[in-house]
């Protein structure tokens, strides 16, 4: 299972989300602003990362940014509940795996969590060819 990191201002959502995915084996960091997740991805990998968009003064795609120059194969999947279509198109350009609408349902982050580790693996497997 992969290492995580979450980022997530809202305390309540993120211990629901936290919970469940430690509960399915997850190794899960978890965080409440930009600058802490940007601080956490300068400390070591995370092959996935989880983030809000609107977090603080800074945004996800600011998360989803530095994942990505950390590491280009970075899955990063990114939620808001107030999201237009200029997010959903920055987020796909900055190379966003996946983009989870607020409210869901955790079985539909648990789907998008497992779509990026096979990619991943699928990728890794793919360079050692």
């Amino acid at each position: 299972m992969s290492k995580l990191l979450l980022v997530e201002d809202d305390p309540a959502l993120q211990f629901t989300i936290l919970t469940a995915l430690e509960e399915k084996g997850y190794q899960v960091d978890a965080v409440s602003t930009t600058e802490d997740a940007i601080g956490r991805l300068g400390d070591g990998p995370y092959p996935i990362v989880i983030s809000d968009i609107y977090i603080d003064e800074r945004t996800g795609l600011d998360v989803l940014d530095a994942a990505k120059r950390k590491d280009p194969h970075c899955s990063v999947i990114l939620m808001t509940g107030r999201g237009t279509m200029e997010t959903v198109m920055a987020a796909t350009r900055g190379g966003a795996f996946d983009y989870i609408a607020k409210p869901f349902e955790l079985d539909v982050m648990l789907d998008a969590i497992e779509r990026a580790e096979a990619a991943r693996n699928s990728a890794e497997e793919e360079a050692e060819e």
